[in-house]
């Protein structure tokens, strides 16, 4: 046995590094104290207060959502029908669950979709949740589920304002959102979570509320994120509104950047990729 001693070691492990050369250990193990990993290597390992015999399984680091809606597990194969476009109404049944839901309902169908991530191997993830005027105890059911899963996760308050999508007694304010921002933040920001900011898709939002959002995420110095032209009608919205693509009016708020989250851009034109590379902006694409 050599290294200094550690809390738990997980041993005789075919251990995925996903180091830069990619190295396969195959009679590895991962040394973990204080929660973390401590060391990595393989043959002798170091001492360790509890050890767990990993022999025939493989190792590796924890896949990444980077994009869910964690509310959503309750309202799976509902609705799939319906496309989401920029007329959507509030007819649709995922909207309906939404406004009868309670912090309880919240909670339990945040802990029922982290269960599922964690038993496909996915340890840090990003939730947008449309922000609801008068609903605001299921962000807090939320946040409690995410607390307690342990996973590395940045929630997004999503702020809509000019939309048929919710009613509009549901619509946010800039007001409320950066006491809600503030409240989220103070109750459940930890070193593992951490609260963000949104205004959900630029056809869901006003200008007013997308500018203060936008300022209101950089002087908090709070992550940010936003629905990017998920397809042609969100695309050509941007064009009819402003004549700019999405990328170009996020470009022209000042949004763009390392701090920006951009949710499946899928139509996109090699002008806007390049901006969003130039800017070093994140997005999360969906694969279907």
């Amino acid at each position: 046995m050599t290294g200094a001693p550690v809390e738990v070691l997980l041993d005789r492990a075919t251990v995925l590094t996903m180091n830069p050369d990619q190295p396969i250990l195959n009679d590895g193990w991962v040394g973990i104290s204080d929660g973390r990993i401590a060391a990595v290597g393989s043959g002798d390992a170091p001492p360790a207060a509890q050890v767990l015999d990993c022999s025939g399984d493989l190792v590796m680091s924890g896949f990444v959502n980077a994009h869910a809606h964690l509310l959503g597990a309750f309202v799976r194969g509902m609705g799939g029908d319906r496309t989401t476009t920029v007329d959507a109404g509030p007819d649709r049944p995922t909207v309906a669950v939404r406004l009868v839901m309670d912090e309880e309902d919240a909670y339990a169908a945040a802990r029922l979709a982290l269960v599922e991530m964690q038993l496909s191997g996915v340890t840090a993830m990003t939730d947008s949740q449309p922000a609801l005027r008068g609903h605001e105890p299921q962000a807090d059911g939320t946040l409690r589920a995410l607390t307690e899963s342990a996973m590395g996760a940045v929630f997004y308050r999503a702020s809509v304002d000019r939309t048929d999508f919710f009613p509009d007694s549901t619509h946010d304010t800039t007001e409320l959102a950066s006491a809600e921002v503030a409240r989220l933040t103070d109750t459940y920001r930890t070193d593992r979570l951490r609260v963000g900011i949104e205004p959900m898709a630029l056809h869901r939002v006003t200008d007013g509320m997308l500018a203060d959002l936008i300022d209101l995420a950089h002087e908090r110095h709070v992550p940010l994120a936003i629905h990017g032209p998920y397809g042609e009608s969100a695309a050509a919205h941007a064009h009819e509104r402003w004549g700019r693509s999405v990328v170009g009016v996020l470009e022209d708020c000042g949004a763009l950047g390392p701090d920006l989250l951009v949710h499946h851009p899928v139509v996109l034109d090699p002008g806007d990729i390049s901006v969003l590379v130039d800017t070093d902006t994140a997005t999360s694409v969906c694969t279907v």
